[in-house]
């Protein structure tokens, strides 16, 4: 296992590029029209040492103490990483069978197998891998991501325009 720290994370998230990753998951119109809402037309001010900087514009960043901003950089993040680790096979390989029974025996056969590459809470990434090798193909992949993915994602998503 690798734990990422996503800190700041939540900052480069934007929110044309949020609102088409909602739509192509199937979110439904009137909520995403919602969230669609709640992120437009935000403006923010600074206020240091008694004056006030001019307004501007935010157009990234999930909103701090929102209840939906875990949900809604999770869903961003995980299109990233469905997008970056497609190729990859690595994982841990899970295999499980369809029976009524709480506990398994030996003479149990597995109907079925899926592999998990990653965990997501909030801003918390964790890997999974079989081996140190699968984990470190996993870990050059994010850093990837991350330094271009980011970018291309939003700029695929908001029709080449960044």
């Amino acid at each position: 296992m690798c734990f990422v720290d996503l800190t700041k994370a939540y900052d480069l998230v934007n929110h044309q590029a949020m609102t088409a990753i909602l739509r192509e998951y199937g979110v439904p119109q009137k909520l995403l029209t919602i969230i669609e809402e709640l992120y437009s037309q935000t403006w923010c001010q600074v206020r240091s040492a008694g004056e006030t900087s001019e307004r501007f514009e935010v157009s990234t960043g999930v909103q701090q103490g929102c209840v939906l901003s875990p949900l809604l950089f999770n869903c961003f993040l995980d299109k990233i990483l469905r997008e970056g680790m497609r190729t990859l096979n690595e994982g841990l390989t899970i295999n499980y069978t369809v029976n009524k029974r709480v506990f398994l025996t030996c003479r149990d056969k597995t109907l079925a197998s899926m592999s998990i590459q990653d965990t997501l809470y909030a801003d918390d990434l964790t890997l999974v891998a079989e081996s140190w090798g699968d984990l470190q193909n996993m870990v050059n992949a994010i850093a990837f991501l991350f330094l271009i993915g980011l970018l291309e994602l939003s700029n695929l998503l908001n029709g080449g325009h960044g």
